[in-house]
């Protein structure tokens, strides 16, 4: 970003013309990796945890940075909208949760200790440990100008649209503009300058009168072009590979989904099934198998590259993922 649009923009923000979301949660960047995270997290397999908890699990952790559930004694976990963390120590176990939980008739709030919750969280602080942070909320340089240039789009698009029509006398050409609204586009009479229509002089050689002139959204290049890159590193930042949402060619999305489920999907699937082992017992251990197929030909390759090199058959097929 140069300086002049920083300025620039900076200079609509600070006037009202630019007017911004709340955060970067609202672009379309945001939804995109949202919707691929809840998608591909709903076709892990759990032992504990079902396609739809696993959905919301990865919306919010990419949207929230972390997501707390209610576990009921011989119950199903229910997804927490709101909550509060206190504590007596420094100790996880000394930690309490204070839960709200919304149903169609209201809300309901309970108190209980850190083994009546799942507290799915990344992106852990040091300084606070009993809270995750979304990747936004870690770029929040990137994430403001994101929702800044949204904003100011969102301002240019909603100007005033339609056409201007040169006519010689405005006060005389009543019925032209009682005409035109038939047209069913809103169009304003504008006395023209450059044509010669002076009292006793002819139309000016050449001009070309009676052409409206299109009113409209017309952004800078220089802005859509940079609201491109900054949703790009919003994606970046996500974990998601931009050649994911608009690959050059099928090998680029191939190797974008390959990165987007064994380097981010899959690591984060661990900190997930650790959690549900914790508090629900069995062996938590997600499942992508269904996923990896995607990759079976690279897994195959790298397969018959480590066998090549010398590595044992079991080894190499749970290193590529033909065996847990």
């Amino acid at each position: 970003m140069t300086v002049d649009e920083l300025l620039s923009l900076r200079l609509m923000v600070a006037a009202g013309t630019a007017a911004a979301p709340v955060d970067a949660s609202t672009v379309a960047a945001a939804e995109i990796a949202a919707g691929l995270w809840e998608r591909a997290m709903s076709a892990g397999r759990s032992d504990r945890l079902t396609p739809d908890q696993l959905a919301i699990i990865g919306r919010l952790l990419v949207t929230r940075g972390e997501s707390v559930w209610l576990v009921p004694v011989g119950g199903r976990p229910i997804v927490a909208a709101d909550w509060d963390v206190t504590s007596t120590g420094a100790r996880f176990e000394d930690w309490r949760y204070r839960v709200t939980v919304a149903g169609p008739s209201g809300q309901a709030v309970r108190t209980v200790g850190s083994d009546g919750v799942l507290h799915f969280r990344i992106r852990v602080s040091d300084k606070a440990p009993w809270r995750g942070r979304s990747p936004w909320q870690v770029a929040t340089t990137t994430a403001s100008l994101a929702a800044h240039l949204e904003g100011s789009l969102n301002y240019e698009e909603a100007g005033p649209v339609g056409h201007v029509l040169p006519v010689p006398d405005v006060e005389n050409a009543s019925g032209v503009a009682d005409a035109l609204p038939a047209l069913r586009g809103q169009t304003v009479l504008g006395e023209t300058m450059g044509a010669g229509w002076e009292t006793g002089q002819a139309r000016a050689p050449g001009s070309r009168e009676w052409q409206p002139v299109r009113i409209g959204p017309n952004p800078p290049e220089s802005q859509r072009n940079l609201r491109g890159d900054v949703q790009d590193s919003l994606l970046a930042a996500a974990g998601v590979p931009v050649e994911l949402v608009a690959p050059r060619s099928a090998s680029d999305a191939r190797e974008a989904w390959r990165r987007f489920l064994f380097a981010t999907i899959a690591p984060v699937g661990q900190v997930v099934a650790q959690e549900a082992r914790r508090v629900l017992g069995g062996d938590g251990r997600i499942d992508w198998a269904d996923l990896a197929a995607s990759d079976l030909q690279g897994r195959a390759r790298s397969y018959r590259q480590l066998r090549d090199a010398g590595m044992a058959d079991a080894e190499a097929r749970r290193i590529c993922g033909f065996e847990s």
